[in-house]
């Protein structure tokens, strides 16, 4: 529907229950530019690297700003890191994901060393993405959340300390928007923007999650793609609305 009241150039939905087989989907393995949702690799291998050296994530960096990686963002984070503040790696973890902070995304990148992020990819069957400009599917997404759920790449301390995390995000206008409140929500979503071959811009906004339905709960990834990041909202909202409604 939205496609066709051009509020959408077009858009993906991947469904499934994580403790059944069986998954649903629209146009699930289209790639788009993932964004922030590339936060989510970053912070399995830190803890896949505090599973042998817990005192990693307790180190401690000092921020100070070069440029705002924020500043072009659609979405800004209600909450940013000061500059001139140290914070530990458990800290910048938990701002890179609550309020989806591309300066602590950006620092937590620069200190991993690069080799472990690269095993969260290859472990998990994933191609390494070469730089920013990659782009993933809604269905290859999946895996990320199918391992912090199940504890099968994580253990189950370090999996439910990042669904933890995932599910105190304070981005509320995606998944979120199209389901009442009370039920938990682990998510993250990431905004892209830019212009195409014929020089038009474009937005592409997605959210991708594990929905806390009471004795069914499911995973669903929409990305979408098209010129009015409000529009891009609102189409993923009712998306995530018709998927509660139909499953709850």
């Amino acid at each position: 529907l939205s496609k066709s009241q051009r509020k959408v150039d077009y858009a993906s939905v991947y469904f499934k229950g994580p403790t059944r087989g069986n998954w649903l989907g629209v146009e699930t393995d289209k790639t788009y530019y993932p964004g922030s949702l590339l936060k989510v690799p970053v912070l399995i291998a830190y803890l896949k690297i505090a599973e042998t050296e817990p005192s990693a994530i307790f180190k401690t960096v000092t921020y100070t700003i070069d440029r705002d990686e924020n500043a072009l963002e659609n979405i800004k984070p209600s909450v940013a890191l000061e500059s001139g503040k140290a914070y530990t790696v458990d800290q910048l973890l938990s701002e890179m994901i609550k309020y989806s902070d591309n300066n602590a995304g950006l620092l937590l990148s620069s200190l991993i060393d690069q080799r472990f992020l690269n095993e969260v990819y290859t472990d998990l069957g994933l191609d390494i993405p070469p730089n920013r400009e990659t782009k993933i599917s809604p269905k290859s997404y999946s895996i990320f959340f199918r391992v912090l759920f199940n504890s099968t790449y994580l253990s189950r301390e370090n999996s439910e300390k990042a669904l933890e995390l995932l599910s105190s995000t304070d981005f509320k206008d995606g998944l979120t928007a199209g389901i009442p409140e009370g039920i938990t929500v682990a998510h993250k979503f990431g905004e892209y923007k830019s212009t195409d071959s014929s020089g038009n811009e474009f937005q592409e906004l997605h959210d991708c999650g594990l929905v806390y339905l009471p004795k069914n709960p499911y995973f669903v990834c929409i990305m979408t793609h098209g010129k009015d990041i409000t529009d891009l909202k609102k189409t993923i909202a009712d998306i995530s609305k018709t998927i509660y409604e139909a499953n709850k």
